[in-house]
C-alpha cells in the first residue's frame, strides 16, 4: 500500500513540474512572438522608428542595427520582398543559452520567405540576438 501511495505521489509531482515547465516556455514564446511582431511591423513601415524595437535587441545587435541601418534594411526588404502579407510560426528550437524561432512568411513580391530569429534568453526577457530573411524557391512538380 505504501508503495502505491509513493508511486502515485511521484507521478503527481512529475506531472505538476511538467505543467509548470510548459507554462514557463509558453510565456517565453509569447514574449518572443511580441518582439517579432514589433520588429516586423517596424520593418514594414516606410519610416518605422528605431526606438520601437531597440529595447528588444541585445546590446551587440543594437550596435550593428542602428537607425540608419534600420532604414537601409527597410528599403532592402521592400525592394526585394515587398510588403508582409502573412507569417506563420513553423519551428521553435530551444537551446541552453537561447532560442531560435523560424517563420514562413508571404510577401507581396516573394511568395515564401523563411525568417529566422535567434533570441538570447539569459536575462529577464528574451532579446533578439540575430535575424535572417531567406527567400524560399518553390519548385513545381513536373
Amino acid at each position: 500500500m505504501k508503495k502505491i501511495v509513493l508511486l502515485l505521489a511521484m507521478v503527481l509531482v512529475l506531472g505538476f513540474s511538467t505543467i509548470c515547465s510548459a507554462a514557463s516556455n509558453a510565456s517565453i514564446l509569447g514574449n518572443e512572438e511580441k518582439s517579432v511582431d514589433k520588429f516586423l511591423s517596424v520593418l514594414d513601415k516606410n519610416n518605422g522608428a528605431y526606438e520601437e524595437i531597440a529595447a528588444n535587441l541585445t546590446p551587440g545587435l543594437q550596435k550593428k542595427v542602428d537607425g540608419a541601418a534600420l532604414q537601409k534594411l527597410q528599403s532592402q526588404i521592400a525592394d526585394k520582398f515587398g510588403t508582409l502579407k502573412e507569417k506563420k510560426l513553423v519551428v521553435l528550437e530551444k537551446f541552453d543559452q537561447g532560442d531560435r524561432v523560424t517563420y514562413l512568411a508571404g510577401f507581396s513580391k516573394t511568395q515564401v520567405v523563411k525568417i529566422i530569429f535567434a533570441f538570447d534568453v539569459k536575462g529577464e526577457k528574451p532579446l533578439i540576438n540575430d535575424f535572417s530573411f531567406v527567400p524560399v524557391e518553390l519548385k513545381k512538380a513536373e
